[in-house]
């Protein structure tokens, strides 16, 4: 089961996708009209472990294959390996269930155990976490970090005020674009 709402309605029931439409339960809603939809699907036991949070707001969740050359391969389950520019990052996560990055943070890395360590990230490969620090090139234990903060952190909201879709899959990744709903599933 779940939920549309648009401007006038709330529509409950089990949710099903088709091109141009999203039916709750007997009611069908036109796309244009979605303000937001909920699907109540299968709960996700274990979340991915990692994930690499963009400027523009998507978050890619699963596990960080490496970092090096200006691109972090990350490896999801719903989509396979991607390799995202190290640019478009604003952080990285190396543990679930951390708290939204906070806006104005940058350039810093955050332990487990310890005070945060000011600097930028320059690769990341097995259980080694590399970085530049203004008392030089460190070599840190990937189990031992939370949060890489790569740039300036910018508000999330940043789709919004561009008029974009924001899709969140129960895994934690949130995608960000022009979506539109196609048999069983969205573009």
């Amino acid at each position: 089961a779940g939920t549309v709402v648009t401007a006038s309605a709330r529509q409950s029931g089990a949710i099903a996708i088709q091109p141009g439409v999203v039916q709750a339960g007997a009611a069908q809603v036109n796309w244009a009209d979605v303000l937001v939809a909920f699907n109540d699907g299968r709960a996700v036991r274990v979340l991915p472990p990692e994930a690499i949070h963009l400027q523009n707001g998507e978050s890619w969740a699963g596990e960080i294959v490496k970092l090096a050359d200006g691109k972090a391969t990350i490896s999801t389950t719903s989509f396979g390996r991607r390799e995202l520019q190290c640019g478009d990052a604003r952080a990285i996560d190396f543990k679930s269930h951390l708290p939204p990055v906070q806006a104005g943070d940058s350039k810093m890395l955050y332990r487990t155990k310890g005070s945060p360590v000011g600097g930028s990230l320059l690769w990341i490969d097995g259980d080694k976490v590399v970085l530049n620090t203004p008392l030089g090139v460190l070599a840190l234990t990937r189990k031992d970090m939370q949060r890489a903060v790569c740039e300036t952190a910018a508000s999330t909201n940043a789709a919004a005020r561009a008029g974009q879709d924001e899709i969140a899959l129960a895994d934690g990744t949130v995608l960000i674009g022009q979506v539109s709903p196609v048999k069983d599933g969205f573009a």
